[in-house]
């Protein structure tokens, strides 16, 4: 394990931040936009004289606010140009070729339906999308290149297998995604009665020695988190753990060892947001996994960020090229006037490097595409409600 320190250039600045944002016009428009678009639903609601309790509830169950929020911040997002050099785009995300790379969304995440992708995993996405755009390959082939679970035909195992021996880029924790609950070895613990319903221990089965590990059980949580920064809230209202992060390194050091979101209620203000870059378990090694994936939504959707900070990504170019796998820890504040990602805190970011510690793992490649499809199928026959 191996610790890189962050980069020299930002030695002497006060802050490492900046905030991204769409030009005031796009932004001023869209506020209009979505301003009269509520007041149509209040005035619904009110000619028909519905009780106002009903408009809470109608609130609550759509996320209405959310919903808006996110696709303020997708326009936004399409009025400008990524800054980052595509050299360092394809190096980091290991798209030298785009076409050889498939994207994997998750729908694990018990606070959403089976059928629905987790909504970060389409926010992180969207730039994946304008990049390969930009690289002319067409909208259709590029389609062709994202899943999620329900989409993969179980039965088809060879399919399935050359399908996953691809460059896999996977988003989301081992809460909203099952691929890391594979490569990283979590699974579901027991959670006390009331508490939110998911909570998932490791086994310490990964093939990889990890500086970072995600910290998704409910004891530990409950043991060791601040009292403060134990649970916070969705939008819909569902108490849920405040997942976390040890950092393994520190831990050795007997210092902080926990890496915790700052939450206030249902704001997340600081999220963090992990990427980890390994061989892929289902080509033996040949190809690679890259996970993209925050502690909550927040973190997980921050990847516009990084495609619009030249600065962060060379330094994490230059920081893992020596590693054959590695893992990058990103803090992401809030926006400023919304709950969306704001700007990356650049001195805070952390490296590390993985060391392979089974590398039967890799050999046994059709043992790991059984293991996924159980996963998938014990999923898709849960008739329990999420």
């Amino acid at each position: 394990m191996e610790t890189a320190g962050t980069h020299s250039e930002n030695s002497g600045q006060n802050s490492g931040t900046t905030e991204q944002r769409g030009p005031g016009m796009v932004d001023a428009g869209i506020a209009i936009v979505f301003s009269n678009l509520k007041r149509a639903v209040v005035g619904l609601f009110e000619e028909y004289k519905l009780p106002g309790e009903l408009w809470g509830y109608f609130k609550k169950r759509t996320n209405l606010d959310e919903n808006i929020e996110r696709f303020i911040g997708k326009l936004r997002s399409s009025s400008k140009q990524f800054k980052t050099d595509s050299r360092l785009l394809s190096d980091v995300f290991q798209l030298n070729e785009p076409t050889n790379t498939h994207f994997v969304l998750g729908n694990a995440h018990p606070n959403y339906d089976k059928s629905d992708v987790h909504p970060a995993h389409n926010e992180s996405m969207q730039p994946f999308r304008e990049y390969m755009r930009s690289q002319q390959i067409p909208a259709a082939q590029a389609n062709d290149l994202i899943f999620a679970a329900d989409m993969l035909d179980l039965d088809d195992t060879a399919k399935l297998s050359r399908f996953l021996a691809k460059n896999l880029v996977v988003f989301g924790s081992p809460i909203s995604n099952h691929l890391p609950r594979l490569l990283f070895d979590y699974a579901e613990s027991e959670a006390s009665p009331g508490t939110f319903p998911l909570s998932l221990r490791s086994s310490s089965g990964s093939p990889f020695d990890l500086r970072f590990e995600f910290i998704l059980d409910q004891e530990t949580i409950l043991a060791d988190f601040p009292i403060d920064q134990r649970y916070t809230i969705t939008r819909n209202g569902s108490k849920i753990l405040n997942w976390g992060i040890l950092d393994n390194d520190q831990a050795k050091r007997s210092q902080k060892r926990y890496v915790v979101p700052c939450v206030s209620g249902s704001i997340v203000e600081i999220d963090y947001l992990l990427l980890t870059s390994t061989p892929n378990v289902f080509s033996g090694g040949t190809t690679r996994i890259l996970n993209i994936a925050g502690c909550h939504g927040m973190g997980t959707a921050a990847t516009e960020l990084l495609f619009n900070d030249n600065k962060v990504m060379r330094n994490i170019a230059e920081q893992t090229k020596n590693f054959g796998a590695w893992q990058c820890l990103i803090p992401i504040k809030k926006s400023s006037d919304s709950f969306l990602p704001g700007h990356i805190q650049f001195d805070g970011i952390r490296y590390g490097r993985c060391e392979l510690k089974k590398t039967s793992m890799l050999r046994n490649t059709q043992s790991n595409v059984k293991k996924y499809v159980s996963m998938l199928t014990n999923r898709k026959n849960d008739s329990k409600p999420v």
